[in-house]
């Protein structure tokens, strides 16, 4: 999967901060108060906000470790995928074929190659994907509150972390 993503993705070697992920970067820059509890435009997306503050201390300025650390989180959500639908389907095969299409849709050539700004989509497919994950337990096993808990707070962190989710009116 991981190399197949590469491969698929090697053009991310060229890619570079533009738009939109240069507003994202500058509101990362004041520290992690000021990042969490402003406003992206109008919306208020507070788990990405920490995880750009994050990047930014990881990586400052250098755009090339935002491009792979959006194909890390890309290679990440399709295993994830592969997880659920080998789960859900109980066939590997479907599975794998499922997580490649994933990775190699033209949809989410835009989500790889959109520095910064693609890390929204797929932070939030990360919580909702753990999400489903825990969904399935709960209906499966035994009537934990801890995986109550613990899906709320996924819907909650895929909610904050995409900026479509949640608006503020101006």
């Amino acid at each position: 999967l991981a190399s197949y993503a590469f491969v698929q993705h090697a053009g991310l070697r060229r890619v570079g901060v533009v738009s939109d992920s240069w507003a994202i970067l500058f509101q990362a820059e004041p520290g992690f108060l000021a990042a969490v509890s402003t406003p992206l435009g109008y919306h208020y997306v507070p788990v990405f906000s920490a995880f750009t503050r994050l990047l930014r201390l990881l990586f400052g300025g250098h755009e090339t470790p935002y491009a792979w650390s959006n194909l890390a989180m890309l290679v990440l959500v399709a295993w994830l995928a592969f997880l659920l639908g080998r789960r859900v389907l109980g066939h590997p095969l479907a599975a794998a074929l499922g997580a490649l299409m994933l990775v190699g849709s033209a949809a989410h050539f835009e989500v790889t190659y959109w520095l910064l700004a693609g890390h929204q989509h797929l932070l939030a497919a990360i919580f909702t994907l753990l999400g489903l994950r825990l969904v399935l337990d709960l209906a499966d096993g035994p009537r934990d509150p801890r995986r109550g808990l613990l899906l709320g707070a996924c819907a909650a962190l895929a909610g904050f972390s995409y900026e479509g989710a949640l608006t503020l009116l101006p």
